[in-house]
């Protein structure tokens, strides 16, 4: 899997769900075209909106759609509400315009787009986590070229060989803070059940959305969420709205219920010092207008609990 996540995921989520399917019954000599011979698993998903699969150069990843002749096709039901295939639009259209200055290391590396419309990224070498990467950064990296990502998820962070953090799947960003025309439910997708206040800034893209689900990432992140070490126990919501000790199990009938209410109050989790806690939950207020105010902070609470900085956006953690 692109996503060092991605073998992490919550088994028991999965396994309720009556359309899963694990990657081993993903099994055909056909995914797209150019894909890889040996190429039998998709090897990652943007929520079902566009699929990621190795390049028969063994150098790139195709992000693509399913066509009529890919494994499949016929068991996707279309959403009559969207545009088929909007995703890979979407991320085609976000890295033509990164494309057009100089690239920045956070971002996984843009290719070429395929005859077909299909995206080519660079093919990334996951390994272990040494160093935690906050990628606040690619936050104004995007900002620069008027990009609102408007959401982050393990699915769309990648792991490069250095164990730093790189960005792709953009399926759910804007450009020019222009809403997208994918159809009615089209132009958005995520995985996450505390959401930025939907709004007309919310539809367009701003700072302070972004900012939102990078904190929800990091949290994920310093809480192990993505990890057999996770904090949150088996059948049980793991939110940050929900307090350290944990929070109700998944078939409490009333449990997205005491989720709205605990958002609406601001009941945010705070962690220590040490996991950026005071900070996450400002961000999560709206209390921070730039990504450059984030970025100094986290500098500041770093230093003060003597946490090892490597670059500008670079957190040595060890374990969180």
């Amino acid at each position: 899997m692109g996503s060092f996540f991605s073998t992490a995921a919550r088994p028991d989520e999965e396994a309720a769900d009556p359309e899963y399917l694990p990657p081993t019954d993903l099994q055909s000599p056909l995914l797209h075209r150019e894909a890889a011979e040996d190429a039998h698993s998709w090897y990652e998903d943007f929520f079902d909106k566009a699929y990621c699969v190795p390049h028969a150069d063994g150098k790139n990843i195709i992000i693509c759609y399913p066509s009529d002749e890919s494994y499949g096709k016929s068991s996707f039901v279309p959403n009559p509400r969207e545009e088929e295939g909007w995703g890979v639009d979407k991320v085609r259209r976000v890295y033509e315009r990164l494309s057009e200055g100089e690239g920045c290391q956070r971002i996984v590396k843009y290719t070429r787009t395929l005859q077909d419309g299909s995206v080519l990224v660079e093919k990334l070498a996951p390994g272990p986590l040494d160093a935690l990467t906050l990628p606040i950064l690619t936050l104004a990296f995007l900002h620069s070229h008027n990009i609102n990502i408007k959401f982050f998820s393990s699915k769309t962070v990648w792991l490069r060989s250095d164990y730093s953090l790189a960005i792709t799947g953009f399926i759910s960003a804007v450009i020019d803070h222009q809403e997208d025309d994918y159809g009615e439910d089209g132009g958005w997708a995520g995985n996450e059940a505390i959401m930025f206040d939907d709004s007309v800034e919310s539809i367009r893209g701003s700072v302070k959305e972004d900012l939102f689900y990078w904190a929800t990432f990091v949290w994920r992140l310093l809480t192990n969420d993505h990890t057999s070490s996770a904090h949150w126990k088996h059948g049980e919501m793991w939110e940050p709205v929900l307090p350290l000790e944990g929070g109700p199990p998944k078939t409490d009938p009333d449990v997205y219920k005491i989720l709205a209410e605990r958002h609406q109050a601001s009941l945010f989790q705070e962690l220590e010092e040490e996991r950026l806690g005071p900070l996450l939950v400002a961000v999560w207020k709206g209390q921070y207008e730039s990504v450059e105010e984030v970025k100094e902070e986290v500098k500041r609470m770093a230093s003060k609990v003597g946490i090892e900085l490597v670059g500008d956006d670079e957190v040595d953690v060890g374990e969180a």
